[in-house]
């Protein structure tokens, strides 16, 4: 369903957060063991995701984004940026 919006607060930052690297591989400087707040909101959700938009406060992690893609996100927005379906699991950036 176009136009549904999931909203989740990212409490990423630091250099690790945009790109992800680290944040999925334990022994790497940033490793997160807590749960992002985007997942917390997928395990949460009422509905379905299938389809919908996630607004974020920071750019998602590279578990976060495997996450979504996986729950059906096709849009994650944040304040400087977003990723469609496609950029969202594209890795060679």
């Amino acid at each position: 369903m176009p136009g549904r919006a999931l909203p989740a607060r990212s409490a990423e930052s630091g250099p690790n957060a945009a790109a992800g690297g680290g944040y999925d591989r334990p022994g790497t400087p940033g490793f997160c063991i807590a749960i992002h707040a985007e997942v917390n909101a997928l395990l949460n959700a009422p509905r379905d995701t299938t389809g919908a938009t996630v607004y974020i406060t920071d750019p998602p992690c590279a578990g976060c984004r495997k996450a979504m893609a996986a729950a059906g996100i096709v849009r994650v927005v944040w304040p400087d940026g977003e990723f469609d379906r496609v950029r969202m699991t594209d890795w060679s950036a």
